[in-house]
Parts: C-alpha cells; sequence; structure tokens
C-alpha cells in the first residue's frame, strides 16, 4: 500500500471506484504516512482519525451498495488551516482560535465532500497566513522536505511540504501574495490559483475583503499538474455566498493547441534578479514549448518592476490595524515574530483615507496596463521565486525574491508553479506559468507540458516510501 501513495491523485481515485483498493485501507495508509513523517516534518496541523475511518467505511458502504461514490469515491484530501471543515480544528495558526471548531464546511471543502472526498487532515500555516514561512504558537514550524533547515515557504506551507511527501494527495490552499505557488516550488509540486472568483472563498478566515481582499484567492496543490485540473474542475463556479465569484464558462486544458500559443518569457522583472539555476529552469520550460510550436519572445509586462511596492503600498495601507484589531477580538495576546515582522515590514506603508482611494486608483491602473499585454501574448513564463527555499528565519528579508509570484495577485489572473529542476543543494525549483484572466486553460495545459518535459515531482530522499 506505501507504493500505492505515490500514485497521482486521479489513479487513486479511479482504483477506489474500481474496488481495487477500499476506502478505509486508504485512509489507514495516509494515517500511517503522517505519523511517519510528522515528527520531522510538522506539517498537520491537526486531525482526527475516527472521523477519517468513519467516513470511509461510509464511502466504502456506498459503493458496496452500487451507489455512485463521486469523482473523487473516497479519497482522501487535506485542507489548509485557514480554511472551515466542519467538525476539525479552525484555528488559522493564532492563539485566540487554539480550540475553534468548525461548525460547516468552506465552500471548497463541502464541494470535495460532495465529489466524494474524505478531510484528512487540517495543515500547518503562518498566523493567520501572514508570513512566506510556515510557524506559529500553536503548531510551531514545519520544515522543508528536501532541507529540514529550510522553509517550506507560507503561507500554505504545511499543505505543499505534506503532498511533497505522500503525506495526502492533494490539498486545499490558497494564495494572497504566492502562498500557494512559493510553497509548491519549494517543495517541488504543482500549485495553482485561478483567476479570482473562479473559485469561491466562502468559509476562508479571516474573510476576504476591504482594499486587499482582492488579493485572496482559493487553490490547490498536488503532486501533478493533471491532478491540479482534474480537482479544480470540481471547485469551479459560483455558491451564491461569495459576491465576487461569477458564473464564468471555464474551458477544458485538453482543448488548448499548445502550436498556436504565444509565449513571452521574463527573466528580468526590474525587482529580483533569478539565480542561475533558476533562469535555467525557465529557459528549459520556454524551449520544451518552443518544441512543441509555440511562439516564444522575451517580454516584459508594463508595470512588473512596481509590483511588490505596490502590493505593499496595498496590504499595508492601514499599518496592520484591522488585523491588530481582530488579533484582540479573538482573544489571541500574544503574537508570533514571524507576523510582527510583517506589521513592522507594513508600518512605513500606512496611510489616511485619502491615500488609501488614491492607492486603490492605481491598482485599477495597473490592471488595465497589465490586461493590455495579453493583447499579445497567451502565455508568460517566468520564475516563481528568484531562488530556491530559503533558510528558516530569513524570508522577509528575502522579499523581493518573492515579487515573481505576487504580481498575478495584484492583477488576480490565473497562474500556476510546476517542477522545473533541482538547485545543486538538491533543492527544487519551479518554473511559473501565468495568463490571460479566466484563462486557466493555457495555464494548465502548457504547465502539464512543461512537467512532461522536465520531470515534474520526484521524492524526496528524506522520507523515503
Amino acid at each position: 500500500m506505501d507504493s500505492f501513495l505515490l500514485a497521482p491523485a486521479r489513479a487513486q481515485a479511479g482504483a477506489l471506484a474500481r474496488g481495487e483498493v477500499s476506502a478505509a485501507e486508504l485512509a489507514d495508509a495516509y494515517l500511517a504516512r503522517i505519523e511517519a513523517v510528522q515528527p520531522q516534518l510538522n506539517a498537520v496541523a491537526s486531525l482526527d482519525a475516527d472521523a477519517l475511518r468513519s467516513a470511509a467505511a461510509r464511502a466504502d458502504k456506498t459503493r458496496g451498495e452500487g451507489l455512485d461514490p463521486g469523482p473523487l469515491a473516497g479519497l482522501p484530501f487535506s485542507v489548509k488551516d485557514n480554511l472551515a471543515a466542519a467538525g476539525l480544528r479552525w484555528t488559522a495558526g493564532t492563539l485566540g482560535r487554539k480550540e475553534f471548531v468548525a461548525k460547516s464546511d468552506a465552500t471548497v471543502v463541502k464541494r470535495m465532500r460532495d465529489a466524494g472526498g474524505l478531510p484528512l487532515a487540517k495543515t500547518n500555516l503562518p498566523e493567520l497566513g501572514l508570513s512566506y514561512e510556515t510557524d506559529n504558537f500553536i503548531f510551531g514550524r514545519t520544515n522543508n522536505p528536501y532541507d529540514l533547515g529550510r522553509t517550506p515557504g507560507g503561507s500554505s506551507g504545511g499543505e505543499a511540504a505534506l503532498v511533497a511527501v505522500c503525506g495526502s494527495p492533494l490539498g486545499l490552499a490558497n494564495d494572497s501574495a504566492g502562498s500557494a505557488r512559493i510553497p509548491a516550488s519549494f517543495c517541488g509540486v504543482t500549485g495553482f490559483k485561478p483567476t479570482r472568483g473562479r473559485i469561491p472563498r466562502s468559509g476562508h478566515f479571516p474573510t476576504p475583503g476591504g482594499i486587499n481582499g482582492g488579493l485572496v484567492h482559493e487553490g490547490l496543490i498536488a503532486r501533478t499538474v493533471d491532478d491540479l485540473a482534474w480537482a479544480a474542475a470540481l471547485l469551479y463556479g459560483p455558491d451564491g455566498r461569495d459576491p465576487d465569484s461569477p458564473p464564468v464558462p471555464s474551458s477544458d486544458p485538453a482543448g488548448v493547441q499548445l502550436e498556436s500559443l504565444r509565449v513571452a518569457v521574463c527573466l528580468d522583472n526590474g525587482i529580483a534578479a533569478p539565480t542561475a539555476e533558476v533562469r535555467a529552469a525557465v529557459e528549459r520550460a520556454a524551449g520544451a514549448l518552443e518544441k512543441l510550436g509555440a511562439r516564444v519572445v522575451e517580454a516584459r509586462p508594463r508595470g512588473f518592476e512596481q509590483t511588490l511596492q505596490l502590493l505593499l503600498e496595498i496590504f499595508a495601507a492601514d499599518g496592520g490595524a484591522s488585523v491588530r484589531s481582530a488579533l484582540v477580538q479573538m482573544g489571541t495576546e500574544k503574537i508570533h515574530p514571524l507576523l510582527e515582522a510583517a506589521f513592522a515590514l507594513g508600518a512605513p506603508w500606512a496611510t489616511d483615507g485619502p491615500g488609501v482611494a488614491e492607492r486603490a486608483w492605481r491598482l485599477d491602473e495597473h490592471r488595465r496596463h497589465a490586461l493590455a499585454f495579453w493583447n499579445d501574448f497567451d502565455l508568460l513564463l517566468t520564475p516563481v521565486s528568484a531562488e530556491p527555499a530559503v533558510p528558516h528565519g530569513t524570508s522577509w528579508e528575502r522579499l523581493p525574491s518573492f515579487s515573481w509570484a505576487v504580481a498575478h495577485n495584484l492583477t488576480g489572473w490565473p497562474a500556476a508553479s510546476v517542477p522545473g529542476a533541482f538547485s545543486k543543494e538538491g533543492l527544487p525549483i519551479g518554473v511559473h506559468v501565468a495568463a490571460a484572466p479566466w484563462r486557466e486553460d493555457r495555464v494548465l495545459a502548457a504547465a502539464c507540458a512543461i512537467e512532461a518535459a522536465l520531470g515534474g515531482w520526484r521524492p524526496s530522499a528524506l522520507f523515503p516510501l
């Protein structure tokens, strides 16, 4: 059964549907895997083994009675701990919510359950998801599966780390400033955020809103791009609760003709130069698409060099006052140093009411300029981060490295990280694929082709099966 955990999530669901493996057997296998990796990895925030086993037994009974088990067919999935999953703790990594238990599901969790999926575990994150490292006072620090002295990234670091070591077949994540794609890159897996609103954000804590609410996207982390595309299709569409989730039709990535695509490659965003190894990975990805017939040229979107400053201005417009107020209301009296560092970083960017209005206008202007880029191109290839996973405790000083990912939260448009290479230290390097609004099909089709050409996910020698 251990080797079965190496299989893609879709293959595992197929085996469940055909009765080749039972949901009970698979649940026990994942619980055993988590028990084996958790002491060193510390990716899991909480789980309820009894509830999982009961749900697995019900899934097996449904299949045994000849009823449709749903496309997930009893497949476990993990959930980032800022998303509600009924009956499981929902802490968002802050002490004031240490014992809080969700009474209902986030929309994304409910849709996975309705498709036959079984919530496996809640995964670790930084306090309120506000850091590029994964550490908090409740659950402690999550380590990178390829080097325990380095971070798996944040804020979906627990999710990426657990999926990377086959402790979960796929997981629900989210992304406000690279929070799914950067951990995916650091942990050698695939991470995806569709266009903002493609997947409803209901049941996300803190509730997205205000000037920076538009930065928040729900997304997924998996070991293969095909698994991302398969699971994401189950999550698309409005839920009648998230006002920013419109009924926009989606297209199948299988219908994308890669040979007709116009691909821009950017290796200079005017903020952080990529390492030679990161640069080479992006160039190999571009070469793979060019071999398939795509037209590839170097180009940089207008305003790309301003994205980090604009993000800081938007995120920290109130100097962190609203977050501090929320922490008081939750009863959090002790704040983690990573969050305190975020407050210190944002303090110089605080402004007044007219300043907020001016920044909101400049954000809209930036998005208009960015949209014009897609008149000439279908895809943009860049680094996810200027460097691979950084040592614990150093992420805020390396903030410019992450500017490559945050650009696509400002626009709100689809983007994915796909494994591209390994550094000389054995650290994963991701390649970033982005497209025009609502063109998730192009992102996923290109990412799948890059994955096939460059090799995709590889197991960590630190956590063998």
